[in-house]
């Protein structure tokens, strides 16, 4: 037994007002907030440790050594997997 479309918009909207409307959220407290610029103002700098940066270079080298030997290992575009669109163009 279906309902007519209107019929049921209608139900549905009328248990979705009773579901979630009806219920009120409770007020959030009010939380001042400063601009980043006194933040940025406020926080003092401080310096990496030694340690710290050596980690940090370390894992820059086994970056750029990874990127260097993907770059060396690789062949190049395929030229027998182009594709007939790009075989007229060039």
């Amino acid at each position: 037994m279906t309902q007519r479309p209107e019929t049921q918009e209608q139900s549905i909207k009328a248990r979705k007002s009773l579901l979630f409307e009806s219920e009120t959220r409770p007020a959030r407290p009010k939380i001042e907030r400063k601009p980043f610029a006194v933040l940025v103002r406020e926080t003092p700098a401080a310096p990496l440790s030694g340690g710290t940066k050596a980690i940090l270079w370390t894992l820059t080298l086994v970056v750029i050594g990874l990127l260097v030997a993907a770059l060396a290992t690789s062949r190049g575009p395929d030229p027998a997997r182009r594709t007939p669109a790009s075989a007229k163009s060039s």
